[in-house]
């Protein structure tokens, strides 16, 4: 699978008094992921991911952020995917239970902002269910653990993620012609820990939690799946472009 998409103003220092952008670290990404999944027994599998920003581009950065510029190629932490299925969707009516439990590797590049720098493991337990007709729905929550580190005043650290989906057939496909259906989901993180102060390192309170919604259609012309959409952030915080 081959995953395409671009962000815009995904890294930008923002004056919370006046609003106003002061800086754009990384004012747009083309991004991309190659992934595959392998079977290895009855309902295990493996996925692999390789993310890569193909070009970046942004301002110089500060001395307090780092060094330089992030303009142009990136690498990105490449994740292994190991799932688990608990029993067959079609003993179930249709309802899947799942574990998934990415690991990400430090293969990224930490000063153009594609890497924490740190091994990362997020457990996720996954449930949809998927009628004979297309219609799904999906819902997943997860823990990801990463090391605490703070970049200006936010501080990164462990958060409880969730995301809900759904996916509405429009045509089903049928031979000759090509099935169309319509998705859309939201997804957010919970936080743990406080923002900073930059000029003192004190307390600042709790960041409001970061929320993005999706939506795209689905084509399936023969074998092949193709998808396009968009998306945007809910909250104006950092996590939700």
């Amino acid at each position: 699978d081959l995953f395409l998409h671009y962000q815009a103003d995904p890294v930008i220092l923002l004056n919370r008094t006046t609003g106003e952008v002061e800086e754009r670290y990384v004012e747009g990404a083309f991004k991309a992921e190659i992934m595959a999944a392998f079977g290895i027994v009855d309902r295990l599998e493996l996925g692999l991911v390789i993310p890569f920003t193909a070009y970046q581009f942004g301002d110089e950065l500060r001395p307090s952020i780092g060094s330089g510029e992030v303009d142009g190629f990136a690498m990105g932490d490449l994740r292994l995917v190991p799932k688990f299925t608990f029993y067959d969707r079609e003993d179930a009516g249709g309802f899947g239970v799942g574990i998934v439990v990415p690991v990400s590797f430090p293969t990224g590049d930490t000063g153009a902002f594609n890497s924490d720098g740190w091994v990362r493991v997020e457990p996720r337990l996954q449930l949809d269910w998927i009628h004979e007709d297309g219609y799904a729905i999906a819902a997943n929550v997860g823990y990801l653990v990463r090391p605490r580190e703070a970049l200006h005043n936010v501080v990164y650290d462990d958060v409880l993620r969730w995301s809900f989906g759904l996916r509405i057939p429009v045509l089903v496909k049928e031979r000759g012609k090509a099935g169309v259906a319509l998705m859309a989901s939201v997804f957010g993180s919970v936080p743990f820990d406080e923002d900073i102060v930059p000029s003192s390192g004190d307390k600042a309170g709790m960041p409001t939690p970061p929320v993005e919604a999706l939506g795209a259609i689905q084509v399936t012309p023969g074998d092949f799946v193709v998808q396009a959409g968009g998306g945007a952030g809910l909250t104006e915080v950092f996590g939700s472009p």
